[in-house]
């Protein structure tokens, strides 16, 4: 497909994305997963993290376009101090109101290696590397579900007949 199709998805994506996210905290709770995190209407369910995945992957690309088009690619700090700051906030509030790590890490992975592809110095990652790692052991540790999910990630045999490193709750019998 050509760039200027893509182009023109950016704002509705966008638009998508962020009206998917306030229903899905509108819905209530999951019992089961204790998270908000699914759209479901009628037989068809929609995580909304996908479509935040989708919007900030296609709105990073178009961002970074523009900026080489326009020759700013230089200043690292002009061009891409803005975008890092809007995909960890995105990313805070997958992880924080959606209770969805995974996808936010995902998220600041594309976002790394997007701003790599343009030549971002592995200096500039590497910190910024350092910078998600913390953030990322302070939202494990402070969450007795993240630290189940990941123990039963690790150690799947310790765990496989009371726990699931997806939802790490009970098996039910």
């Amino acid at each position: 497909m050509p760039g200027a199709w893509w182009r023109k998805t950016v704002y509705p994506l966008v638009g998508l994305a962020v009206i998917s996210s306030i229903a899905v905290m509108l819905v209530p709770l999951d019992e089961f997963y204790g998270a908000h995190r699914w759209l479901r209407i009628g037989g068809l369910s929609l995580q909304v993290a996908e479509v935040i995945k989708c919007a900030l992957l296609i709105g990073i690309a178009d961002c970074l376009a523009r900026q080489r088009l326009a020759g700013k690619l230089t200043n690292t700090n002009a061009t891409l101090k803005p975008l890092l700051i809007i995909v960890l906030l995105v990313s805070f509030i997958v992880a924080k109101l959606q209770s969805d790590l995974g996808s936010a890490g995902v998220m600041i992975a594309m976002a790394v290696v997007m701003m790599w592809m343009i030549g971002l110095p592995l200096k500039k990652l590497a910190l910024i590397g350092t910078i998600v790692i913390g953030i990322a052991i302070i939202a494990i540790g402070s969450s007795s579900y993240r630290r189940e999910s990941l123990l039963t990630f690790t150690h799947p045999h310790a765990y496989c007949h009371t726990f699931c490193y997806q939802f790490a709750l009970p098996l039910l019998d």
